[in-house]
């Protein structure tokens, strides 16, 4: 019986535990929301090369390499000890490389780079709920289509639409740290 019982939970805690870091991205701030009139600022670099498309069918192998490098500028300031702004602004160098491989199963594109801003993104995140080391925040989020697309090189640094992105964040913390 308390096989069964460890059991069960020990496949809830791995289930949990898996999802936690599947469904929830990366999110830099953290659930925690800055004091009033301080802040977060943090930069990272992320490159990404690929030469295949994924699609229904499993994948176009491309003639050319891909490559997208992003510069991404991120800060949090809090208006009040419970109201924060979040902003990110996403830097993408993108390019097609000048060799070409064989055996693609697309047309080539031209070769060509372009920088130009991704799509940026204002937050705004408010503090709910902090008691027992439980922490519960939530916003609403809305990434602008500041990106480029050139026709041309088929070269794109987003999305052109505007998106709404509500948010709800859940942490713990066992002291003045806090997990999610």
């Amino acid at each position: 019986m308390f096989i069964y019982f460890f059991n069960k939970l020990l496949r809830i805690f791995l289930t949990l535990f898996i999802l936690q870091f599947t469904i929830a991205p990366g999110y830099a701030g953290g659930h925690w929301t800055p004091m009033k009139h301080k802040g977060i600022f943090i930069s990272s670099v992320s490159p990404i090369i690929y030469s295949t498309l994924s699609d229904q069918s499993g994948g176009i192998s491309l003639h050319r390499r891909v490559s997208d490098i992003t510069l991404q500028l991120y800060s949090e300031y809090g208006i009040t000890n419970n109201l924060a702004v979040v902003l990110n602004w996403p830097f993408k160098y993108v390019q097609t490389g000048s060799s070409i491989r064989s055996g693609g199963d697309s047309v080539t594109l031209p070769s060509g780079r372009m920088i130009c801003l991704g799509n940026a993104s204002m937050e705004l995140k408010y503090k709910f709920y902090q008691k027992n080391k439980v922490i519960l925040t939530g916003g609403i989020k809305s990434e602008a289509p500041t990106s480029k697309y050139r026709n041309e090189t088929g070269l794109r640094t987003g999305y052109d639409c505007w998106s709404i992105i509500p948010t709800a964040h859940v942490g713990f913390g066992y002291s003045e740290r806090l997990y999610s």
